[in-house]
């Protein structure tokens, strides 16, 4: 989800490692954001957090990191990414490595927000372009829309850039 997400510059996956009670610790990920600092992520299944100790081992955790580089430790669960917008995610993920379409003009393209459908309808009437074109321009982050809800023809989307 880091990767469409427009407030994050950038994300690194098992930045550093450090010493917890000289046991090693390596955060799953550093994120860099633009209006919320930086921070470090640690990704769990639902069914780890109910393991014996887990909760007390994690507030240490968040301690030592938080001493050590004074940036906080937040953890993302598997209960807390909903189904439906990571299928999106998903998907968009597919058209990332697909180059956007020359003949499409963005800056033709509005800049107001709008409905995904009718988004679809100017991409293709005055593009002559298909539904892959539109979802390569949300790949690339070109437009975007709140990503907590599955991308739908009714979601409000809007130019990014």
């Amino acid at each position: 989800m880091l990767e469409f997400d427009e407030n994050v510059i950038s994300y690194s996956t098992q930045p550093e490692t450090f010493d917890v009670y000289g046991i090693e610790y390596s955060p799953d990920i550093l994120v860099h954001t633009k209006r919320d600092g930086d921070y470090y992520e640690e990704v769990k299944g639902d069914y780890y957090l109910k393991k014996d100790g887990f909760e007390e081992r994690f507030e240490l955790q968040q301690k030592c990191v938080k001493a050590l580089s004074r940036l906080p430790l937040r953890l993302v669960t598997e209960s807390k990414i909903k189904k439906a917008p990571l299928r999106t995610l998903n998907r968009l993920n597919k058209y990332q490595r697909q180059d956007i379409n020359k003949d499409i003009d963005i800056k033709k393209l509005p800049t107001k927000p709008i409905l995904f459908s009718q988004l679809q309808d100017i991409i293709f009437s005055k593009f002559n372009a298909d539904i892959g074109d539109v979802w390569t321009l949300f790949s690339h982050s070109i437009f975007t829309f709140d990503f907590k809800a599955e991308l739908t023809p009714d979601t409000l989307v809007w130019r990014a850039r």
